[in-house]
């Protein structure tokens, strides 16, 4: 409650000083950003233990640095400043996994706000909230970006059951390696002449699970698979992997610069 009451001490501090300092149009942005940090911190709050990973993602985004399957740090999606640390415990224990969307929500922390001193405080404010957005380097919104990979890779999974060679070549980056359940590399040129060739059928893609982070120019995207290809004769080969993809920026243009696959031993 403390750290609470200290960013409402600080949104009061500044709201004041706008009021003072400010015209009358201004004074109701101060309003505004004040209403901002209210309604941020109820939405913060409505996580709680019990909930899962993909829950919890819809308000914070992972800080990134040293973190586990079990414990990991997230920031909130709408300001870098405001943290939180979770614990979480697995559903699943398959081998070769390292994270899942299902996993449980054991233990969450309080928001910190920084270093909780009441200038640092003041400081997350002007910086999250009152800073005009035109003194601001313009970023484009996340849960759009997340949109284009997740259009992405839908193209991506069509790509694959239709082997379109001209799909695969502008989703896939030139330097593209695909690391096999086997531990074998596929590049890109090995790919297209598969396409070509025709001896890469796959019949049908299930994935689910698939979550997105993003960071800066790279994106990361993890999910299941469930695949069915054609074998020799009328033999049907079907297998679960885990999967990551990375995807990369590039001249305004997001490609797959890596992926890997880990088999899902069956039960």
């Amino acid at each position: 409650m403390r750290k609470i009451s200290l960013a409402f001490l600080a949104i009061s501090i500044v709201a004041g000083l706008t009021v003072f300092a400010q015209s009358d149009a201004q004074s109701h942005d101060a309003k505004t950003h004040s209403e901002w940090i209210a309604q941020s911190l109820k939405e913060m709050q409505t996580i709680k233990v019990g909930m899962t990973m993909t829950d919890l993602l819809k308000v914070f985004r992972e800080e990134g640095g040293l973190s586990t399957r079990t414990q990991r740090q997230y920031v909130y999606r709408e300001c870098l400043y405001i943290k939180v640390a979770v614990e979480f415990e697995p559903v699943e224990t398959t081998a070769g996994r390292s994270e899942n969307g299902k996993d449980k929500i054991v233990k969450i922390s309080r928001i910190q706000l920084m270093k909780q001193k009441l200038f640092v405080v003041a400081f997350v404010i002007l910086n999250c909230v009152i800073t005009p957005a035109q003194t601001r380097p313009e970023e484009p919104d996340r849960s759009d970006t997340e949109q284009v990979i997740l259009r992405l890779e839908s193209e991506g999974r069509e790509a694959t059951l239709k082997n379109d060679i001209a799909a695969n070549d502008r989703l896939l980056a030139d330097n593209w390696m695909n690391i096999n359940p086997d531990g074998s590399i596929t590049t890109k040129a090995k790919l297209m002449e598969l396409l070509k060739d025709g001896s890469f059928k796959i019949i049908s893609i299930d994935n689910d699970e698939v979550m997105v982070r993003i960071y800066g120019d790279t994106a990361v995207v993890t999910g299941r698979s469930t695949t069915k290809r054609a074998g020799q004769g009328s033999e049907v080969v079907a297998r679960q992997v885990r999967f990551t993809r990375v995807y990369a920026k590039s001249k305004e243009q997001w490609q797959v610069v890596s992926a890997h696959n880990t088999l899902i031993a069956k039960p």
